[in-house]
């Protein structure tokens, strides 16, 4: 129940939540509940109406913007998970300056990194390479 009050507590800081709320209220106050049931028949309504799919909506959206949401509220902030487009990011990031940095320094040794291979040495790199496909040891 913890993680439904931070959901419900962060939703109510959204722009959503004063819109949907009159909203709740107007239709609420229009409609006609018995009295023995009262919250079964509310919940059997709000299940076909509208609000039922804003409401989904919005928490599906504020469970992607903050994602530690969802996570328990005794775990310590540094063991929480970083969203995979931010580790994916990340990496992309580490892979280019890896890569510009190696061209640099071969840059400076005079050592191409990448170059065509001569006709022989592509010859010699088949026959090499088919040595190693058929070596069993």
């Amino acid at each position: 129940t913890a993680i439904v009050n931070r959901l419900a507590g962060e939703l109510q800081n959204t722009p959503f939540y004063g819109d949907f709320l009159a909203d709740v209220q107007t239709t609420m106050s229009t409609q006609e509940f018995s009295n023995e049931n009262y919250a079964g028949s509310c919940y059997e309504w709000a299940q076909g109406s509208s609000l039922d799919t804003r409401l989904r909506n919005a928490l599906y959206h504020l469970m992607h913007v903050q994602p530690t949401l969802l996570a328990n509220p005794d775990t310590p902030r540094l063991l929480l998970k970083e969203p995979l487009a931010y580790i994916r990011k990340a990496q992309s990031s580490w892979e280019r300056r890896l890569v510009k940095c190696m061209n640099s320094m071969a840059g400076e040794l005079s050592l191409p990194l990448a170059r065509r291979r001569t006709k022989q040495e592509k010859e010699e790199m088949g026959d090499h390479w088919a040595e190693l496909s058929t070596d069993e040891t």
